[in-house]
């Protein structure tokens, strides 16, 4: 499915529009007074809400495909960013939420609580948002440690700005974190997370550990990280299997509602047809 300039402009001045009446509705949050937490890191939130309505508009892109398989994937990309196109439309606020809902381990967490949520918004938003952010947490912070682990999310995610992918997504992290990387916005990095995980050594870990993040349905990108969880399933070598609770928790997917998306369905029955 090709997406038109037309298309483009129109989407570009509906979340113009969406903007202009969200900022209005977060107003109200501001006179409600009674969250504490709201009131004293209103500036970081607003700021957050402002960071993302400048990148938004330029969220959709394409690129060239090299292969026919490429292509395929292309098309199937192309439906997965449609299918959330309306989530999407609300998707500053969820950065916000996020903040207001892991506050406590933002501002007052252990060292690990701050590393570990640092490394859920760089997976989970797009890094021209979290540069900022991380910048504005960094600056609330009094001691070294803390600063350290924030200025660090800054470098991270100023290099997948820059879409230096390869130097981030190869440096040691856990294969947890390139299980993580599979909710990315950026497709570049969800494939190159997907190709690491497919050449790790401790290959039944992977497996076993892909199946367990299966997402349930409704979870928030719940469609791109069961996507391309399956499509590391598909693409691993010699097949793949693992116990019997986690093989029926794959096979539980032909049940969910994203199952009745054609190119959904397709890589689903890929892993499962490549399973021994």
């Amino acid at each position: 499915m090709k997406v038109t300039m037309d298309e483009k402009e129109f989407q570009i001045e509906f979340e113009k529009n969406q903007i202009e009446r969200d900022k209005l509705e977060f107003e109200k949050i501001k006179f409600k007074g009674s969250n504490k937490f709201v009131a004293k890191n209103f500036g970081l939130l607003i700021t957050s809400i402002i960071s993302i309505a400048t990148v938004f508009v330029s969220y959709i892109q394409f690129q060239k495909a090299q292969s026919s398989k490429e292509l395929e994937l292309e098309i199937s990309e192309t439906n997965l960013r449609i299918s959330e196109m309306e989530g999407e439309r609300r998707y500053k606020f969820d950065v916000t939420k996020f903040i207001m809902d892991n506050g406590d381990k933002i501002f007052e967490g252990t060292s690990e609580q701050q590393e570990r949520t640092k490394n859920i918004m760089l997976v989970a938003f797009p890094p021209e948002i979290n540069e900022q952010i991380f910048a504005n947490i960094k600056a609330t912070k009094s001691d070294e440690e803390s600063q350290n682990i924030w200025e660090k999310g800054e470098v991270q995610a100023d290099k997948l700005a820059e879409r230096q992918t390869f130097e981030i997504l190869r440096d040691g992290e856990s294969i947890q974190y390139y299980i993580d990387l599979l909710q990315s916005p950026n497709r570049d990095i969800r494939q190159e997370a997907s190709k690491i995980l497919i050449r790790k050594k401790e290959r039944q870990v992977v497996i076993n550990m892909l199946i367990d993040n299966l997402k349930p349905d409704g979870e928030r990108a719940s469609y791109r990280n069961n996507f391309y969880i399956a499509f590391t399933l598909y693409k691993m070598p010699e097949k793949w299997a693992s116990d019997e609770a986690r093989i029926n928790k794959v096979m539980d997917l032909r049940k969910s509602t994203n199952y009745s998306d054609y190119h959904f369905k397709k890589y689903i029955e890929l892993a499962i047809k490549n399973m021994k």
